[in-house]
């Protein structure tokens, strides 16, 4: 399987075969033609990894255990955390870090973002299966101290904040450098 990770529009890596390359947005297509020329198959199935910036991120704590007043609160929340937020506009997941307590980290990506990559890479015959951020890489580093971390990415920025183990706080944040 072709892994893809996507650290912004200009920079990207290649996971094919146990051989990791980095490119450049306007050599990765020539890249992925050479493959599905080479491998003469009709499907092939691509793994999507993208960096963590690419991701509204907030960490988000229902005050009831009401899964319809939760999903309400939580839209209203995103609205307000999130310029133009809507259902149809944007991807969302929610993760539970402690369920009984109702906190999660909520993942919203823009819906356009996901479709058009997927039409190209199906244009030369390739399906994602699967689609991941890439933030694990950022907690494991930091897994094992108390911390608040302030990571610059290329779209968005992050707030971590780790406490004995445990994931406190997570926050997207329209900082980068230019």
């Amino acid at each position: 399987m072709l892994e893809i990770y996507l650290k912004s529009e200009n920079r990207l890596f290649l996971k094919y075969h146990e051989e990791i390359t980095a490119y450049t947005f306007d050599n990765i297509l020539k890249f992925i033609n050479r493959i599905k020329k080479k491998k003469k198959k009709k499907k092939e199935k691509v793994s999507l990894i993208l960096d963590f910036s690419r991701f509204y991120i907030s960490f988000f704590e229902a005050p009831s255990s009401n899964s319809k007043e939760e999903q309400n609160l939580l839209k209203s929340f995103l609205s307000d955390e999130i310029e133009n937020y809507s259902i149809k506009n944007f991807i969302t997941k929610q993760f539970y870090l402690d369920h009984p307590l109702r906190k999660s980290l909520v993942f919203c990506i823009r819906r356009d973002f996901i479709v058009n990559l997927a039409a190209l890479l199906k244009k030369y015959g390739f399906i994602i299966t699967e689609c991941k951020a890439d933030i694990i890489g950022i907690y494991r580093y930091y897994e094992n101290e108390d911390v608040s971390v302030l990571t610059f990415g290329d779209e968005l920025s992050s707030f971590l904040s780790v406490r004995n183990r445990n994931i406190q706080g997570f926050k997207s944040l329209n900082l980068n450098i230019n």
